[in-house]
């Protein structure tokens, strides 16, 4: 591995990627006007167009955005989500896949949608009037056309509703979260209308919690109620889940931040980090049953496969890696291999450096460049990316046009400033609320870093921000013009202090733990108003050449 963040990995299911599609759901094709009707299925049957986005698009006159795609059960139903972009938000759509093709699909606002395995009841997340979505209801497709039954409403604004499966899809999770705190509610899926919901844990301000399930046991990623605390993972008794009867099963430990977890039929696979590279454990569940220690290695995406892939992707330059597990097994099976780095006589490198920032925290920047090229001391053109909130990790998978660059002789760099997750949940609590100018110092001491190890010089630097980045890009140009030449913004986020004083504008309370709130703190109207760009505007300094 080349560093903290040299590495990706990323979740392949063994059943759909490597043994061919099953179901229904998975055979499901989205196909175009111009696609041909006469192309049969592998079993040479007619292939049937069950979804034409492009005719509903043009049918529309607007751009059309799918979301998700679900088959009921019984596999007579598809429901989907789609939005016409600027008419009117998103819908959800259910088509019956065993009635008359020209028969008019259900419609009903929504944003999210789970099946329950009955096979006839479809559970839907509702938006209120900003977008939001704060309502859960259910359809009994058995009598339709009808209105769908609330069956629960979140009133917090800094809430948001969304639901998801458990991967034995025996429950469907309804989880409210906002950035500080969590309520997840069960719903059983053998029977939706007469279990009624089960709440976790009820809501307790610092505390997160995310849900899984396997044979009558909740796995719980939790922060334990301490912000910024690293997860850990807990078990609690389906029939008792509150927080009095999690038991820990791997607690936290310093220099390892845990991400994600999947569920199997015999194993949990756990996503995380140490000190920033990424890593895949494998717990048996069984010796969780039995109380023997568990131990590592796997991935897989479906429950019930026995076999688990992954695959390995180095960053920006396009080497990859696909491997299978199977469980019980000690032994690896690579699948398929490709490096462009071999097409590219060697030249391409991929490494790690560590910037200094103003307080000696060390900050770790993932670059990329053809070493033909590319000798330090130069002063080559650099397009470095920066985000640097929400606790996200930047995504440094590899893109074609970086490969146009780097055979031109740029360096592509991803500076991992203080806000983003890279080095876990500490890492992201060292850069928001009061401390989210310290995500803007890091950027600079970054840029600085990349000139002094001899990749590139003044002006010769384009940052490329997205949405919240914005903000590190206004007060790079604001502070530290002599540094880029060019500024790439994507939705960039730049009136920070207008937004944040402003608590009746959408999502303006749900950012508060992010951004700090001005309207409660002296101290948090200082830093926004010091680090939003369009307040500190200046007409002394322009960008260098």
């Amino acid at each position: 591995m080349q560093g903290p963040t040299g590495v990706k990995l990323e979740a392949a299911s063994a059943a759909s990627r490597f043994e061919g599609l099953q179901d229904l759901e998975q055979e499901l094709k989205l196909r175009t006007a111009s696609a041909s009707l006469a192309e049969r299925c592998q079993d040479g049957s007619p292939s049937q167009s069950l979804l034409n986005t492009e005719f509903l698009a043009a049918q529309a006159g607007c751009l059309l955005s799918v979301g998700e795609i679900k088959v009921s059960p019984c596999q007579q139903w598809m429901a989907y989500t789609r939005d016409f972009i600027g008419h009117g938000g998103a819908v959800a759509c259910i088509r019956n896949m065993k009635g008359h093709s020209d028969a008019p699909d259900l419609q009903y606002k929504a944003v999210n949608v789970e099946w329950a395995n009955d096979g006839r009841t479809l559970v839907l997340t509702c938006p209120d009037q900003t977008g939001r979505p704060c309502q859960v209801s259910m359809l009994d497709l058995h009598h339709p056309p009808t209105v769908p039954t609330l069956v629960f409403e979140e009133h917090d604004i800094k809430h948001f509703v969304q639901l998801t499966q458990s991967k034995d899809e025996s429950l469907i999770m309804i989880n409210s979260h906002s950035k500080t705190a969590s309520e997840v509610h069960l719903l059983a899926t053998n029977q939706p209308w007469t279990n009624g919901l089960t709440c976790v844990q009820p809501r307790q301000e610092g505390l997160e919690y995310f849900v899984e399930h396997h044979q009558g046991w909740l796995y719980i990623l939790t922060n334990l109620g301490k912000p910024g605390q690293e997860l850990t993972l807990c078990r609690a008794p389906l029939s008792q889940p509150n927080r009095r009867h999690w038991q820990v099963v791997l607690g936290a430990r310093a220099g390892a931040a845990l991400e994600d977890l999947d569920i199997f039929h015999s194993c949990a696979i756990l996503h995380w980090r140490e000190n920033g590279h990424q890593r895949l454990s494998r717990i048996s569940l069984d010796c969780l049953q039995s109380g023997k220690p568990g131990h590592a290695e796997g991935l897989n995406d479906a429950h019930g496969c026995p076999d688990m892939g992954w695959r390995l992707v180095q960053p920006l330059l396009h080497v990859s890696e696909a491997a299978q597990h199977t469980t019980g097994c000690t032994r690896l099976h690579t699948l398929t291999r490709a490096s462009l780095e071999a097409t590219a006589n060697g030249s391409l490198r991929c490494t790690t450096l560590w910037a200094q920032a103003q307080d000696g925290t060390k900050v770790p920047v993932t670059i990329a460049y053809d070493s033909e090229q590319v000798q330090p001391p130069c002063s080559s053109p650099a397009l470095v990316y920066a985000y640097g909130a929400y606790g996200r990790c930047l995504d440094i998978s590899w893109v074609p046009e970086h490969q146009v660059l780097l055979e031109q002789g740029f360096v592509i760099a991803f500076a991992h400033v203080r806000g983003g997750g890279e080095l876990g949940r500490r890492w992201h609590q060292a850069g928001c609320g009061p401390r989210k100018e310290q995500s803007i110092l890091d950027l600079i001491s970054c840029l600085d870093h990349l000139i002094e190890a001899g990749f590139t010089s003044p002006g010769q630097i384009g940052l490329h921000v997205t949405s919240a980045g914005g903000i590190l890009l206004g007060n790079v140009l604001n502070r530290r013009p002599d540094l880029l030449g060019a500024g790439i913004a994507r939705s960039p986020f730049f009136d920070l202090l207008d937004t944040m004083t402003n608590p009746e504008a959408y999502l303006t309370q749900h950012e508060y733990s992010e951004w700090g709130n001005p309207m409660d703190s002296p101290q948090a109207l200082d830093q926004v108003r010091r680090i939003c760009p369009y307040t500190n505007l200046s007409q002394a300094v322009e960008p260098g050449p």
